[in-house]
């Protein structure tokens, strides 16, 4: 029993005094803390804002105008506290309006101590657990919604899946209007810095599903229907990749560079205006937020703005009239001066029109990652190159957090699922070794005793033996069903050949399990995994194949273990079960999916009406080295 500080506290609502108080007494048997009962449905809800209990315990039917179901809905609502059921009414129309409160559980009466302790244990657990999932979720959208620079998560077509607040605004669009977009929509009238059209296969996220490598800082214009304006835009996308190379989603992260431009197109079009006041000049590119450096046709700083001395570290007099390589890392320094003897002789340019990311160094000698776009101009016979540098310190900083929440969720949907499992095998020993030890006692005190003068002791006898025995058989096929033991204690093969057999003999179909693999056991989370996609796969071709053969296949091949079923039932529309999984009405399949990505693997179906169904899961495996 817990220590009373640690009781969970459960309200009770219940409009019959007995009830109540054996209620009561069972939660406080159970290791609960009990708050005292209310009888109308309007009560119950300004206790729950009082007390702040972990549970309600809600009759459906209650006395008052507000009714359980009601008063169920106005909690959950207003003080997420999760509710439990109890009622006496099992009618399909009763439970269907129970759902709409979305309660955690259902205890029907009269009720059984053990199916009661079990359902107020999972509602807690299960309340615990969405909580934690809900606050994790909210702290990385928050992180996501601070960040000073647009991100959009594209999915592995090219469509818009989320966007940050940042790229909403500058976008000039709702949420809802931009989900399911792509940057291939011709709404964008995407062009490029000379005004030409933007074709669709050069935008960063195509280009990234295409090469599944990372595309820097691309600068393009798009037109904002809303404002009827055209944004400039720095662009970069980053793949996010599956276990077999595939492109999963894409994050594109962009800036709003108009201001820039603006000035970029100014500093082109007034070179000789600029030249002829260096000082209104140096003034202008003062106040530009990015590092603006010149360099002459020999490669010597000709200016060097006070963004670049906040970046850099330097003066503009320690590096006007040096080498720009100064600025450089030593690899890039020694090969600075021959690019650009090259790009004289050949015009092939390498940088010059282009965006790209880099290391440069600081006056202290450390490295730091900036983006550069460098654009040449060229003036009365004189070239003069433009640098505008950026320090994207803090962007790859967020990329990398991005990335760590990306995998802190995975991590806790893992977790989520070991908790699952621990709570089944924890549920499994209960049955077995606590009830089924019960139930034996009282088979044993049963054939010591005669209650029945009516009957004959051997009569009475053998009929109370029968009842027992089917109990007991009941607790050992729930303790199979929960977690089989064959599973622990002797590993995945003996297990799946268990089930294989037990399926084969309640279902009217022959299940034929052709294991190849050395006998040595596989990790436990692959052992599980593998289990329990195989007791789904078989529970579903029982139910909708009507199927006459199964085969079961598992082997390694390579570096990977590989499970497969195959049936020759009617089969599926794929497509269409996909959708609905998506919509959260196949658990099953998402179940299967989820455990197949939490082993770094992948989880296949086909199917054809008619022509039966193919599951396939591949997820990496090396196996341990035999020993003599």
């Amino acid at each position: 029993m817990l220590p009373e500080v640690n009781r969970p506290r459960i309200l009770i609502v219940e409009d019959e005094a007995i009830v109540a108080r054996d209620l009561e007494i069972q939660l406080r048997d159970l290791g609960y803390e009990p708050l005292a009962p209310v009888k109308r449905g309007e009560d119950a809800v300004r206790l729950a804002g009082e007390l702040h209990p972990d549970l309600v315990l809600m009759d459906i039917h209650l006395a008052g105008e507000m009714g359980g179901i009601e008063a169920a809905s106005e909690i959950r609502n207003r003080f997420a506290v999760p509710v439990v059921f109890l009622t006496a009414y099992a009618e399909q129309s009763t439970l269907e309006r129970a759902k709409l409160a979305e309660p955690y559980g259902y205890v029907l009466k009269p009720y059984v101590e053990r199916e009661f302790r079990i359902v107020l244990d999972m509602a807690l657990y299960k309340h615990r657990t969405e909580t934690a999932l809900r606050d994790s979720e909210d702290r990385y959208r928050n992180l996501v919604d601070n960040l000073q620079a647009g991100v959009l998560l594209h999915g592995a077509e090219g469509q818009v899946l989320l966007a940050n607040n940042r790229a909403l605004e500058l976008l000039g669009m709702p949420q809802e209007q931009l989900v399911s977009k792509t940057w291939l929509d011709p709404d964008w009238n995407s062009i490029h810095e000379d005004g030409s059209p933007f074709p669709g296969a050069e935008h960063p996220v195509p280009r990234c599903i295409a090469t599944r490598e990372p595309v820097p800082d691309v600068t393009m214009g798009v037109f904002r229907a809303k404002t009827q304006d055209r944004l400039w835009l720095q662009v970069s996308a980053a793949p996010r990749l599956n276990p077999d190379g595939s492109v999963r989603e894409v994050i594109c992260t962009f800036n709003d560079i108009s201001g820039r431009k603006r000035i970029e197109l100014e500093l082109i079009a007034g070179r000789e205006a600029l030249r002829e006041s260096s000082m209104h000049t140096q003034a202008i590119l003062d106040n530009v937020v990015d590092a603006v450096i010149t360099i002459g046709r020999d490669g010597l700083v000709e200016s060097f703005n006070r963004a670049a001395t906040h970046i850099f570290g330097y003066e503009a007099r320690e590096v006007t009239g040096r080498n720009v390589s100064m600025l450089m890392p030593d690899q890039v320094r020694l090969n600075h001066d021959s690019y650009l003897r090259h790009y004289h002789e050949t015009g092939e340019a390498r940088v010059i029109g282009k965006a790209r990311e880099m290391q440069a160094r600081r006056k202290d000698g450390n490295l730091f990652p900036v983006s550069l776009a460098v654009s040449r101009i060229s003036y009365q016979g004189k070239v003069t190159y433009i640098g505008l540098i950026r320090d994207i310190t803090e962007r790859t900083r967020a990329t990398e957090a991005l990335e760590e929440k990306s995998r802190q969720l995975r991590s806790l949907s893992r977790r989520v699922l070991e908790a699952q499992e621990t709570e089944r095998r924890r549920v499994a020993h209960e049955l077995h070794d606590e009830l089924g030890q019960s139930l034996t006692a009282i088979k044993i005190n049963l054939q010591s005793r005669e209650r029945f003068k009516d009957r004959s002791p051997t009569e009475l006898n053998a009929e109370n033996l029968r009842i027992v025995e089917d109990a007991l058989q009941h607790v050992r096929r729930l303790a199979v069903a929960l977690r089989p033991s064959v599973l622990d204690d002797l590993g995945l093969i003996p297990a799946l050949r268990g089930i294989a057999e037990q399926t084969s003999a309640r279902s009217g179909f022959a299940v034929r399990f052709q294991p190849n693999l050395p006998p040595v056991r596989l990790p436990p989370d692959v052992e599980t995994a593998c289990f329990r996609i195989v007791q789904e796969a078989l529970t579903n071709i029982a139910r909708h194949a009507n199927a006459h053969h199964v085969d079961i296949d598992l082997f390694h091949d390579g570096e990977a273990l590989v499970l497969g079923i195959h049936d020759d039932g009617c089969g599926f529309d794929f497509s269409a079960v996909r959708e609905r999984a998506a919509a959260g009405d196949s658990i099953g399949l998402l179940g299967m999916k989820e455990r197949a990505t939490l082993l770094g693997g992948q989880l296949d179906i086909e199917s054809i009406p008619g022509m039966g169904s193919t599951l396939r899961l591949r997820c990496p495996l090396l196996l341990p080295l035999e020993t003599p």
